[in-house]
């Protein structure tokens, strides 16, 4: 029996980033509204005021969770239904990275079969959420693509690639509030100031708000 010729291969990837990022956006339709609480709030909000041209802000006040991912989310911060489409597409890609690094260990085919298999991780799931993991995975296995390609030959092209990389995967989890202040070596946030309100419009014209006021 002829083996199938490698060519096909990055068609096969293809085909299987589709389907996955389809099954995905499908599966996150049943999930109406936001319900881990509050992060799905903030990095929605945070897009809106990106979006909006507000900055990395809620409600006025300078905070910010992540610099990549609410970004990422500014486009289509007018749809909770998009976003998770989008986020369905960009955590499938993972699928890509993983073809690439194993393409040069193990072959085609393999690499392949390790990309397939890489789409059927739990972690997946998180497209149903905005939740910044589904930028972060990506970026995270491209990184470490880009660390092993600069260790195989150590140029400089490679290793800045790398370390930008490294730095876009990082931005996920490092952030710097405007209103925080230093205190004995640690670092504190005032919470905004009430009255403070946090809404996410849903599918068809609903929403969900939270709301502090003053007693």
């Amino acid at each position: 029996m002829r083996a199938p010729s490698t060519r096909a291969a990055p068609f096969a990837l293809a085909g299987l980033v589709v389907a996955a990022a389809v099954v995905l956006a499908v599966l996150g339709r049943g999930i109406a509204t936001p319900w881990i609480l509050i992060d799905e709030l903030l990095h929605a909000e945070l897009a809106r005021t990106l979006r909006a041209g507000d900055g990395y802000s809620v409600r006025g006040h300078g905070l910010s969770v992540s610099w990549t991912y609410p970004a990422l989310l500014a486009p289509l911060a007018w749809s909770y239904a998009w976003l998770k489409v989008l986020n369905a597409v960009v955590i499938a890609l993972t699928a890509v990275p993983v073809y690439l690094w194993g393409r040069r260990l193990v072959g085609a085919w393999p690499a392949a079969l390790a990309a397939a298999l890489t789409l059927l991780l739990p972690s997946m799931l998180f497209s149903s959420t905005l939740m910044l993991e589904n930028l972060f995975l990506p970026l995270f296995v491209t990184a470490c693509l880009a660390c092993a390609l600069a260790l195989e030959r150590p140029t400089l092209g490679r290793q800045a690639a790398a370390l930008e990389l490294i730095a876009l995967a990082a931005g996920g989890f490092i952030h710097f509030p405007r209103n925080a202040r230093s205190f004995s070596g640690t670092t504190t946030v005032d919470p905004p100031k009430p009255p403070f309100r946090i809404e996410v419009r849903g599918p068809a014209g609903g929403h969900v708000s939270f709301a502090a006021h003053e007693s």
